[in-house]
């Protein structure tokens, strides 16, 4: 009975040892065998093959000899296992500094224990274990608990909760300028018996400025930084919260822009799991007209005097400290926006603001009264000296009570920082080819953004002009680099001048190819009208030998299976001669149902021999991130194999670097040999 409880626990003990899961033994002879492997693994020696070990012939002598000798090798590999802990946890810092920095690790309450003490004021958060995630950060000591409170909090970094403690004066926070340094990428990427990683995982290093905002630090906002240049330019992330902080990435790799025999090069060491597609099939530029586009600023307007009172009040109130003034704009029962809920009522709200100073003011960029309701929105921010200073962006519900002015009755205010017009444009074909360099890749598609220009839900002058414009600018920014970059021009295919821009198109100099864009251009494929016009950009494009990328996905609720069906039957059908190929695996990003749904007839079809899908190919841009589920990955490698992987075209999309989404794509489930085919993959349209 001894034997059969010891044999239990000592496997267990010897599991936990090898990295291996397992039912335990519960009979003497396999404790006996289990023991014998302990011996000859532990001491590896002559002596222990050639004769038997005691457990053989003594059971007495096998339990104490086997429990000594496990206890010794569990003590071992927790000590072992502690050093790398530790030796991981060091690696984001320089070296300079890992002597003498304090490690800790998370409980399941996200409480940190200490695994070693430091002197030097870094402490270090070692890597989870049990997920399939490296994440390691060293930040300052008075600046770490902060990142202890995001993790207990739900891990929202810029969330409100925080906010509201580090407000309240619970939660301390320094605002002078301390460093950050992080590692993070899929755990294959980290080799812990050298403490080295590969170019899957991607190391920063951050600056933080608590509460600063970009214009104030004089780095640009990341929302000013194309995704293909954050590689290079150091940027402000969280601008203007307790988070805001400068950060500082760096290209892994580098080659000379003008090599077109470049071929794909790996980050890291010299292995399948870290080589690179040769190629991103989703790429678009970014011209200062498009910038404008996204960017559009709202003119400052004057509101009636009985609506600014209103705003001059709430300017008044937050720089008074007694904070009973500005809940007195408030109706009685009025709610202001406050941390992640609204504080109800001018007592509650009164609380709320307690603490809140500074020359906050309100500039009006609409407002609209009817009878005894208002509403007026706008910026909020400061001046400085005669600069203005932009902070955010606010609403305010008004309601007029009894006394017959107005009162808030609902405000919400956003901490948003906008952003500085560039100078030239953000994203050109010179900072696409050096993105493909720092990844080792050769080629990309060039898809442009003109089609937003014909987006109906934008009321533009002059708005066919633009879409001309846009493309011709794609066409010429191509055109400098043409061995590496193949040109698609775009536009809205429900548009009257539709068939007359993509006849243009085809004497656009190093055009050759078209993107429809079904989102933004508010294409139903229920509705035979859409159907019918988009029918006849099919058959133009493909007499025009016009490879088509098309972004499918709807905006209809119910999308799925039913618009598949008839973009199989009847869009397909019109373009027999030329590549199609099918964004974001026929979704928008992601992997849901409904996407599922639509990807599942074309797979179908395939796997049928349905002649209209020769042709057929689709990306996996903006498709597999980090949260995505272990089901969803599983169902897309389903689907990935009943297409067949020569289909499937790595693409970016702009949403991340190319090495940050091709590391994304390696979580999937797939074979070796079918990563490698998808990163070897080329559409037609580049041969």
């Amino acid at each position: 009975m001894l034997s059969r409880l010891l044999g239990t626990v000592l496997l267990a003990v010897g599991l936990f040892v090898h990295g291996r899961i397992g039912p335990a033994p519960t009979s003497p002879s396999l404790m006996r065998i289990f023991s014998n492997r302990i011996y000859s693994n532990a001491l590896g020696s002559a002596s222990t093959r050639q004769t038997a070990s005691p457990c053989i012939e003594d059971d007495m002598h096998c339990i104490v000899a086997t429990v000594a000798l496990a206890l010794t090798l569990l003590g071992s590999a927790a000590g072992r296992t502690s050093g790398q802990s530790v030796a991981g946890a060091l690696l984001p810092l320089p070296e300079q500094l890992r002597a003498n920095a304090t490690v800790v690790r998370l409980d399941a309450s996200f409480r940190p224990a200490v695994v070693r003490a430091g002197t030097n004021g870094m402490v270090c958060i070692a890597d989870a274990p049990n997920d399939d995630q490296f994440d390691v950060r060293c930040y300052r000591d008075t600046f770490i608990p902060v990142v202890y409170r995001t993790f207990q909090l739900g891990y929202d970094v810029v969330g409100p909760k925080v906010a509201a403690e580090i407000q309240a004066g619970t939660l301390k926070l320094s605002r002078e300028p301390t460093a950050g340094y992080r590692c993070l990428g899929p755990i294959s990427g980290y080799d812990a018996s050298h403490n080295t990683v590969d170019g899957r995982i991607e190391c920063w290093q951050s600056i933080h400025f608590p509460f600063r905002t970009a214009a104030e630090i004089g780095f640009p906002d990341e929302r000013d930084v194309p995704d293909s240049r954050q590689l290079e330019v150091p940027y402000v992330m969280a601008s203007g919260t307790y988070w805001s902080h400068v950060m500082i990435r760096h290209p892994t790799t580098h080659a000379k822009s003008d090599d077109v025999s470049l071929v794909a090069k790996p980050l890291g060491s010299q292995t399948d799991t870290a080589l690179l597609p040769v190629a991103d099939h989703h790429v678009h530029l970014q011209s200062l007209a498009d910038w404008g586009l996204f960017h559009e600023t709202l003119p400052i307007v004057a509101p009636p005097s009985d609506v600014d009172r209103v705003l001059r009040a709430f300017e008044h109130g937050w720089q008074s400290l007694d904070k009973s003034e500005i809940a007195s704009v408030f109706t009685e029962d009025g709610m202001l926006q406050w941390a992640d809920d609204w504080a109800r009522g001018r007592r509650a709200i009164r609380i709320a603001l307690l603490g809140k100073v500074g020359g906050l003011r309100l500039r009006a960029q609409r407002f609209e009264t009817h009878d005894s309701l208002g509403v007026v929105a706008g910026a909020y921010g400061f001046y400085r000296d005669s600069t203005w200073v932009d902070q955010g962006r606010y609403v305010f519900t008004l309601r007029k009570a009894r006394s017959e002015e107005w009162q808030i009755a609902v405000a919400f205010l956003s901490n948003t920082t906008p952003a500085v017009p560039p100078v030239r444009d953000p994203f050109a074909a010179e900072q696409l080819i050096a993105q493909l360099d720092s990844a080792g890749m050769r080629r990309a598609a060039v898809l442009s953004y003109a089609y937003q220009f014909g987006a109906p839900y934008r009321s533009l002058t002059d708005e066919q002009a633009k879409v001309r414009a846009e493309n011709d600018w794609v066409g010429r920014q191509v055109g400098r680099y043409p061995g590496r970059l193949v040109g698609f021009c775009s536009l809205n295919p429900l548009a009257a001048y539709a068939l007359e821009e993509l006849e243009r198109c085809s004497r656009i100099p190093n055009i050759s190819g078209l993107k429809l864009h079904f989102t933004s251009s508010d294409v139903d494929l229920r509705n035979r009208e859409h159907v019918e016009r988009l029918r006849t950009v099919f058959r133009m494009a493909n007499a025009q030998r016009f490879p088509i990328v098309v972004h499918m996905r709807t905006l209809d609720p119910t999308y799925g299976q039913r618009d598949a069906e008839v973009f199989l039957r009847d869009l397909l059908a019109e373009a027999p001669d030329v590549p199609v190929q099918i964004a974001h695996l026929a979704g928008w990003g992601g992997y849901g149902p409904e996407t599922d749904r639509a990807l599942a007839v074309f797979a179908d079809a395939i796997a049928a021999g349905d002649r209209r899908t020769r042709n057929l190919y689709f990306d996996i841009s903006a498709v597999v991130s980090r949260g995505l589920s272990v089901d969803a990955k599983q169902l897309i490698v389903r689907r990935i194999r009943q297409i067949g992987v020569r289909r499937i075209l790595f693409a970016v999309d702009g949403v991340e670097p190319p090495p940050a989404a091709w590391a994304n794509v390696m979580t999937l489930p797939l074979e070796p040999a079918e990563l490698r085919t998808i990163a070897a993959n080329l559409a037609p349209y580049f041969r």
